[in-house]
Parts: C-alpha cells; structure tokens; sequence
C-alpha cells in the first residue's frame, strides 16, 4: 500500500510578512533601554529552549492553613454526612447562613431539655400552649411580642422567610391554622437572641410544640404556611448546630415542595 504524504504549500507572502514583523521586533529591541533589553533576551532564550521559570514559582509563598480551598467553599454551601470515630454518622448543614453565634449546646442536655418542654401538647389550633411559670397573662404577652419584634428587626430582614404583611398579621389573635404555625416558628426562632430566662423559656416550648406536630402538619397542611414555618425551623436548628434536626426539617420542607 502507497501512502502519498503532501507537503504544505508555503505561502511567499505570508512568510515576507512574518520576516518583516520580526526585523521591526528586532528594531525596536536595538531601540529600547538596556534593563528592558536583557529582559526581553531572556524571553527569547527561553522561547528556544526550556521554558523559564516565573519569579513566582521562584519565590513561591505556601498558602496558609486558614485559607479554604475552592471545594471547601462549596462543601459549606450544601448539606454534607460526616463520620464520627466512633462510625456515627451525622448531617452538616450549610455554614455563612446568617446564624447568630450562641452558645454550644451539649446534644444529650440539648434532647433532654426538649423532652422536658415537650410535655405539655400543643393546641388544635396549631399555636404552642405556653405554660407560664408567673402568673401575670401581660407578662407573657408581652415577651410574645418582644420576640416577633427580636424575629422582625433581626432575622427576617437577612433571611427573608416572610413578607412584611404576614409579620403583622403574627401580632394578632384570630390567626388561621397556617399563621399560628408561622408565628410558633418565629417565636422559637428568637431563641438565638433573646435574652432572659422567660424568654427563653417560650422559646424553648414554642420549638418544642412545633417538633411535635410538624410531621402531622406536612401530611395535613402542605402549604406556603408549612414551608415558611419548616424554613424557620430549620434556620434555627442550623444556629444551635443541632444538624441533624435541621436535616429533618429540610427534608420535610422538600416532600412539600415536591408534591
């Protein structure tokens, strides 16, 4: 078998072209200040031979530990399973989220306390049933409000969960089954701000009557309502690093969306 190998044409114009350019190169080099000179026949040295090494790569500086790389960056922007040494596994939740800094919790003390909260059942209605350790009703009222506005002022503004209508709306009595939900959630939610043991405490059992129903309200009450209240939660799960709880509420929030 014959292989017929054809050579490339050589075009005479392009190559008095190319010859031209490189006389004005030269030119101009003759012409130029003898520090831009040397550098720029080093250039041409190593364009023929090996290529030259950058004074970056020569005096590389190491990148310091507390740098991330890019796929660290990511890996903080999505939901991720970590192992413990022990083999237990446990789910990450996003970070740069906005969470308020609070105090670590110790996750054992953490779930006794819920249960301990979680005695008194929540109400037909949807809203947490309050048990007030004082016996002024204005009180309690007044902390209620204290924390809407802490959850108005602070954490909807960046995180965006409602429209400023619905926000007003909270402050009310009459509330439908969808916004005694929304405003449980909030309620619970101040807990990263709010400051003082009665605060804390309404908090605590607001988070606890939604942790009771909230499978029961994603079966009954698939709504904007229940993805608004199940966001909330899961922002504030995300803030006391109890990630796994969060886990769950974003996962319930995502069988809604899918239905």
């Amino acid at each position: 078998m014959m292989l017929i190998c054809s050579r490339r044409r050589v075009d005479p114009d392009y190559v008095r072209t190319l010859e031209d350019e490189i006389a004005i190169l030269k030119q101009e080099l003759a012409q130029a200040p003898f520090s831009r000179r040397t550098i720029l026949d080093d250039d041409m040295v190593h364009a023929q031979g090996e290529p030259k090494r950058s004074s970056e790569e020569d005096g590389a500086v190491a990148i310091h530990d507390s740098m991330t790389t890019a796929i660290e960056d990511v890996s903080a922007l999505i939901w991720r399973m970590s192992l413990d040494n022990n083999g237990d596994a446990s789910f990450i939740g996003p970070s740069g989220n906005f969470c308020f800094p609070v105090t670590h919790w110790d996750a054992a003390d953490f779930r006794e306390k819920r249960k301990a909260v979680a005695t008194p059942t929540a109400s037909t209605s949807g809203a947490p049933h309050i048990p007030a350790p004082w016996p002024d009703p204005i009180n309690i009222l007044g902390i209620t409000n204290y924390l809407l506005d802490v959850f108005a002022n602070l954490i909807n503004p960046i995180q965006q969960f409602v429209d400023s209508e619905t926000l007003d709306q909270l402050r009310g009595d009459d509330l439908s089954h969808g916004l005694r939900l929304v405003k449980t959630a909030a309620l619970a939610a101040a807990a990263l701000v709010a400051d003082g043991p009665q605060s804390k405490a309404i908090c605590d059992e607001a988070a606890a009557a939604f942790d009771k129903t909230a499978l029961q309200l994603c079966r009954e009450l698939p709504e904007i309502s229940t993805i608004q209240s199940l966001s909330i939660m899961s922002w504030r799960e995300l803030g006391l690093e109890q990630h796994n709880m969060a886990w769950m509420y974003n996962c319930e929030l995502q069988w809604i969306c899918k239905e």
